[in-house]
């Protein structure tokens, strides 16, 4: 199911659709996790978790609980801000602080910094804020997360 690869000491681990998990600098980030579960997971409970849109195969509460652990910081927009509030169980919202940006934005989490970009697909191409890509510096290494896009 998952397959791994190191690139300039940033381990990348990608699952289904766009669910990876990336260590690096001493920290495991989990963006999109879907159909993953206490078994994938193992020790890599997240630092920082991303979630790009709320469809189910992107926001899956199931998977962000497995991946979350105390202290964890949930990287969304808005839009899956609000949508989490009710997704999520308490038992995990408790664990977890969420940092909601929009396009555009930026923060700094653990350590790392972060930048919203806008993400656009076939099926929602013009809802701003719905779908966000995100710019992860980590470790002196930039990622791009494009998130749910495609050609427009």
């Amino acid at each position: 199911m998952a397959s791994t690869v190191t690139i300039d000491g940033l381990e990348f681990t990608r699952y289904v659709q766009s669910s990876f998990k990336i260590k690096g600098g001493g920290l495991v980030i989990w963006i999109d996790p879907h159909r993953v579960g206490e078994k994938e997971v193992g020790a890599d409970k997240a630092d920082l978790l991303f979630v790009t849109h709320p469809h189910f195969d992107h926001m899956d509460p199931e998977a962000l609980a497995a991946c979350a652990a105390d202290g964890s910081v949930l990287v969304t927009n808005p839009t899956v801000g609000q949508e989490l509030e009710e997704k999520l169980a308490a038992d995990v919202r408790s664990k977890i602080s969420v940092v909601t940006l929009r396009a555009g934005e930026t923060t700094e989490q653990r350590g790392v910094t972060i930048q919203a970009v806008a993400g656009y697909n076939d099926f929602h191409p013009k809802e701003q804020g719905y779908n966000t890509g995100f710019l992860i510096t980590v470790a002196g290494r930039r990622v791009f997360h494009a998130g749910d896009t495609s050609q427009v």
